[in-house]
C-alpha cells in the first residue's frame, strides 16, 4: 500500500513539475480565457469528491480524498486506452486529472486536443504543449512509450501542493 502511494505521489510530483514548466506561455502553448477546460469525460474540476464517487462507484476508495489511481482499471481518452488518475485536496475538491496512454496514440489524443481546445502547432513530435485559460489549464507531454495529459485548476493545485508540503514538514519534525 506505501508502495502504491509512494507511485502515485510520484506521478502528481511530476505532473507539478510539468505544470511549473508551463506557467509561461511559450509557442506551444494556447491562452485563451473563453476555453472551457474544466470538465473532462464528465469529471469537473473542483468537483467535490463525494460527488466524483457518486459518479464513479467504488473508484478511490483507498483512505478517501487525496491523491488516487483509478481502480476501475482502465479508462479511455479520445477513445485510446489510458490509465486515469485523480488529485484531491484535503477539503475533497478535485484538482487534478491525468491520463496516460501510449504513444503509439498520440495522434489520436492531440488530435482530440486540437478539435476542443484550438490548434497550437503542437505536433505529434512536440513534446510538451499546453492550452490554459487563466484558471485551469490542459498540458499534453508526448515521451518515447506514452503520452500523457494532464488537467488542472491551478488554484486547487496549488492549494495541495502546500497542503503536501506542510505534511512532509510535519513528518520530519515527527521522525527528529
Amino acid at each position: 500500500m506505501k508502495v502504491a502511494f509512494g507511485i502515485l505521489i510520484g506521478i502528481v510530483v511530476i505532473g507539478l513539475a510539468l505544470v511549473s514548466v508551463f506557467q509561461a506561455s511559450g509557442p506551444k502553448a494556447v491562452n485563451n480565457s473563453a476555453l472551457q477546460i474544466g470538465e473532462v469525460r464528465g469529471d469537473r474540476l473542483g468537483m467535490d469528491f463525494k460527488d466524483y464517487q457518486k459518479l464513479h462507484p467504488g473508484d478511490c476508495d483507498s483512505g478517501g480524498a487525496s491523491a488516487c489511481t483509478s481502480s476501475l482499471g482502465r479508462t479511455t481518452y479520445a477513445g485510446a486506452s489510458a490509465i486515469k488518475s485523480m488529485t484531491f485536496t484535503s477539503d475533497g475538491k478535485l484538482a487534478q486529472i491525468d491520463y496516460v496512454a501510449d504513444a503509439n496514440d498520440a495522434s489520436t489524443i492531440l488530435g482530440a486536443l486540437k478539435e476542443k481546445y484550438g490548434d497550437n502547432g503542437c505536433t505529434t513530435s512536440t513534446k510538451l504543449c499546453s492550452w490554459t485559460n487563466g484558471k485551469a489549464k490542459v498540458q499534453y507531454s508526448n515521451g518515447e512509450k506514452a503520452v500523457s495529459l494532464t488537467f488542472v485548476d491551478q488554484a486547487l493545485m496549488d492549494q495541495w501542493s502546500r497542503e503536501y508540503q506542510q505534511k512532509k514538514a510535519s513528518e520530519r519534525k515527527t521522525d527528529q
